[in-house]
Formats: C-alpha cells, sequence, structure tokens
C-alpha cells in the first residue's frame, strides 16, 4: 500500500512538472541569445561569454603575422553576409518553428528594429526589400499567438539608411510555452539551429579556404 501511495506522488508530481509554464527569450543585438527561464530560474542556452583559460607557465614564442587590410568590397560584402544570414534564421529557423508549434506558444512581447546599410544605395534597396518580406512574414505568424499580456510591448519595423554604411538589428521576442510542449519544440528547434549553424560553419570555410587560395595566387605572381 505505501508503495501506491509513493507511485501516486510521483505521478503527480511529475503531472505538475509537465504544466509549468516556462518562457522562452530570443534577442538579437550583435548576437544571437537564447535564454530559458522557469519560475525565476533564468539560463542562457545559446550566447553564454566564453570562460578564459589560464595561461600556462613558461616561455612561449609568439608569431607575429601581419593582418592583410580589407578592401572597401570585402567590407561591404561580409555587411551582406551578416545581414542574409540574419534574414536566413527569421525565416528558416524561426518561422517554421513558430508556424509549428503556433497552438502551443503564447506571446508575451516581441519588438524588431532593422535598419539597412550598406554603403550602395542599390544593394540597400535589394537587401531593404528581402529584409521587409522576411519581417512582414514573422510578425503576420506572431500576431496570430495568442498574447498572454494585454498591454505588451508589440512593434516591427524596417528602415532603409541609404547614406549609411552599417547595418543593424536589434530584436526581442519573448514567448511561453508549457513543459510538455516544449519538449516537442525543443527536438524541432534544436534541429533546426543546429543546421543553421552547420551551413553558417560551411559557409565560412569555404570563404576562407577562398581566401587563402588567392593570397596564395598573389605570393606565386608576385
Amino acid at each position: 500500500m505505501t508503495f501506491l501511495y509513493i507511485l501516486l506522488a510521483l505521478i503527480i508530481i511529475f503531472a505538475l512538472l509537465l504544466i509549468i509554464r516556462i518562457g522562452v527569450a530570443v534577442s538579437y543585438k550583435d548576437k544571437l541569445t537564447v535564454d530559458i527561464k522557469v519560475g525565476f530560474i533564468r539560463y542562457r542556452i545559446v550566447g553564454k561569454e566564453k570562460v578564459k583559460l589560464r595561461e600556462k607557465k613558461g616561455k612561449t614564442i609568439k608569431k607575429t603575422r601581419t593582418k592583410k587590410k580589407k578592401s572597401p568590397q570585402e567590407k561591404s560584402d561580409e555587411k551582406k553576409h551578416s545581414l542574409s544570414d540574419i534574414i536566413k534564421l527569421l525565416k528558416d529557423v524561426i518561422r517554421p518553428l513558430t508556424e509549428r508549434f503556433i497552438r502551443y506558444l503564447r506571446i508575451d512581447k516581441y519588438n524588431i528594429n532593422l535598419k539597412v546599410a550598406t554603403g550602395d544605395a542599390a544593394t540597400t534597396a535589394i537587401l531593404f526589400g528581402a529584409a521587409s518580406g522576411a519581417l512582414h512574414s514573422l510578425t503576420a505568424i506572431l500576431k496570430t499567438l495568442k498574447p498572454r499580456k494585454k498591454k505588451g510591448v508589440y512593434t516591427a519595423e524596417v528602415v532603409p539608411d541609404f547614406l549609411g554604411e552599417d547595418s543593424s538589428v536589434e530584436a526581442s521576442i519573448t514567448m511561453s510555452i508549457l513543459v510538455w510542449q516544449a519538449m516537442v519544440c525543443a527536438i524541432s528547434g534544436g534541429s533546426g539551429f543546429l543546421k543553421y549553424y552547420g551551413e553558417k560553419a560551411k559557409k565560412a570555410q569555404n570563404i576562407k579556404t577562398t581566401n587563402e587560395r588567392t593570397d596564395s595566387h598573389e605570393r606565386n605572381t608576385d
């Protein structure tokens, strides 16, 4: 009989854990961060600060390498790649995840501000159109979610800066979901983030390889 009471207590505790509501806060400002909040406990799963390792004692020989200055064209390409990666993240990861579990999610707030600037008016106009389309699709989905707060922050805008050279993104989206629902979301969303970062790392490696081949060709030519 005692065993049945213990088993019943465990079942009740497990059931209560499954219906606890947890919050997911996704934000981007210079880097992507994803925080999980359960009650008063907050844990960052993406965007953690790296811990510096202690330097080993002993003499070390430091190799000095002259960094090659990047041309304005290379800097412009990096800005375009950075903004394209953000747009890809919104469309290929955040949007499908939200669509799939839209019946479970409850939106607490969202605040998205994008400024598109590349130093070239034509390129800025093209990226502005792409960013506007992606943001419109995302906000259309967010607006279908049931808000948990009647008075919350719900803003989203994208503006072009034809005179500037640096694009900027500030985004903050907070959603909440039950534990059992989050377990389903974690499987789908985790695979999406892994795929995104895998493609990003592969792209960075390809760019690095191309640059190394270009440098090697220039040295051989000289």
